[in-house]
């Protein structure tokens, strides 16, 4: 992996990032990153593997102290795209929005059944947007 390019991101913005899925060849994993008034930073959420509970995937919510070009993974990150008109929101309301986009009882047990259902990393966030 290349060294770490940091990513500047604009304070109080709000991000589309993507990378692409290793071994799927034109697949790609989309992230949100809001950043906060200080733009130190940024909160991320996704659409991810759920190791500990019942459904196969949930709402992966972290923060990531410096955005840069590479995933923790060491996947290569292609786009930060900002989404302009976004108006902040705090975190304190954003979690609850992000968790709830596809309603837990609607969930399933494994990833096949998610992707028979439209259950992606992508119809998640392009739901979160709305």
């Amino acid at each position: 992996m290349s060294s770490l390019v940091p990513v500047p991101l604009e304070p109080d913005s709000l991000y589309i990032a993507t990378s692409q899925i290793f071994g799927e060849l034109g697949k790609f994993h989309w992230v949100l990153y809001f950043t906060g008034a200080s733009g130190a930073g940024a909160t991320r959420y996704q659409w991810s593997p759920n190791v500990r509970g019942d459904t196969a995937e949930f709402t992966e919510c972290d923060t990531i102290d410096t955005p840069t070009t590479f995933t923790r993974t060491g996947t290569t990150i292609f786009a930060f795209v900002k989404i302009h008109g976004y108006i902040p929101i705090s975190l304190n309301d954003l979690a609850p929005l992000c968790a709830n986009v596809f309603d837990p009882a609607d969930r399933y047990s494994t990833v096949y059944e998610n992707r028979r259902n439209n259950m992606t990393c992508r119809t998640w966030l392009l739901a979160a947007l709305y």
